[in-house]
């Protein structure tokens, strides 16, 4: 019986979402930015906003989906850089719960950039 409780128990934190805020991160060598479960449809125009004043880049969310509190529930994006290169992903809510959805740009490698769209480590 102790065992069948610490294995309900165990399953309930397995089952709970991560606490994993919305993360925008614009520097001369990168940016970055981290969506999830918890990230808002006002997250997202804030992002839209910086990411074309910032850095020229055009994030379109429109075919995302969100609950009624504004919380996002499915996420699809495409990305345009400013040297014209696309970037086309998309996840459901099962996925954002524990990991990110997002983008990264490395803008340091020899005028070479590294760009990746989908999940993102958490750190």
């Amino acid at each position: 019986m102790k065992y069948i409780l610490l294995f309900i128990v165990l399953s309930l934190f397995a089952c709970t979402p991560k606490s994993l805020p919305t993360v925008i991160s614009i520097t001369d060598e990168k940016v970055e930015v981290k969506l999830s479960y918890m990230s808002t449809k006002s997250d997202l125009e804030e992002i839209v906003t910086q990411l074309k004043d910032k850095e020229q880049i055009n994030l379109d969310y429109s075919k995302s989906t969100f609950f009624e509190n504004g919380k996002l529930r499915d996420v699809a994006l495409i990305v345009t850089l400013p040297s014209g290169k696309i970037g086309k992903a998309s996840a459901m809510l099962a996925h954002i719960e524990n990991q990110y959805f997002g983008f990264f740009l490395d803008k340091s490698t020899d005028g070479e950039e590294r760009f990746k769209i989908g999940i993102l480590s958490s750190n």
